[in-house]
């Protein structure tokens, strides 16, 4: 429904991530738990941050994901020194997730990633 309304031009990013994980009720540990055996990252990602790293090139993941979620499987695979990220940082409050987005450079942006394009 709220990936609809975004897609449809009727909701905002930072609106639908806030409707979507308002319906979220749980832990971070619970979250990690869930997704322990289910992420991968894309073939030959690691290779992608070796040559960045070899080559001096910056590597940033920019997603409206749970930064912690990124973070803990960037770290599990030992890249967190080689990706840059560029997330909304979350927040657990009263069994909620709440979202801190990224200040827009350019307020004519329509979110945080057309943003870091311009």
């Amino acid at each position: 429904m709220f990936d609809a309304q975004f897609v449809n031009g009727e909701i905002t990013l930072k609106e639908c991530l806030r409707e979507q994980f308002s319906l979220v009720i749980t832990s971070r540990g619970d979250i990690l738990k869930e997704l322990e055996n289910v992420v991968t990252f894309r073939p030959h990602f690691d290779k992608l941050a070796e040559y960045c790293r070899t080559n001096r090139l910056p590597l940033t993941i920019v997603s409206a994901g749970l930064d912690f979620v990124i973070d803990h499987f960037l770290k599990l695979k030992g890249w967190h020194k080689l990706v840059e990220t560029y997330i909304p940082k979350t927040k657990f409050v009263a069994n909620s997730i709440q979202f801190t987005f990224l200040r827009l450079v350019d307020e004519t942006s329509a979110n945080f990633k057309q943003d870091l394009v311009r």
